[in-house]
């Protein structure tokens, strides 16, 4: 898979909509954790807590090469429940 394919297969529809910081459901994380794992593409995901002030979210990175790399921000939402 060359760089604009990787490209075209992050920017689509479930990737556009969780980058315009509104808030994303863990299914946008999971269709993305399972497009990226059946293309065979390598990523970082981590999950941070949310906070009195800030609501939890998981970042996704994709590194295209050792130094240019995508990173994603799915927000979940104020009171949703991750079970």
């Amino acid at each position: 898979m060359n760089d604009k394919e990787l490209l075209d297969l992050i920017l689509t529809d479930i990737h556009k909509s969780s980058c315009d910081l509104e808030a994303a459901n863990l299914a946008q994380v999971h269709a993305a954790i399972n497009t990226l794992t059946k293309a065979n593409i390598s990523f970082n995901l981590s999950f941070t807590q949310g906070t009195t002030t800030d609501p939890p979210y998981f970042t996704l990175t994709v590194n295209l090469t050792p130094t240019v790399g995508i990173t994603i921000t799915f927000q979940l939402g104020e009171g949703g429940f991750i079970i």
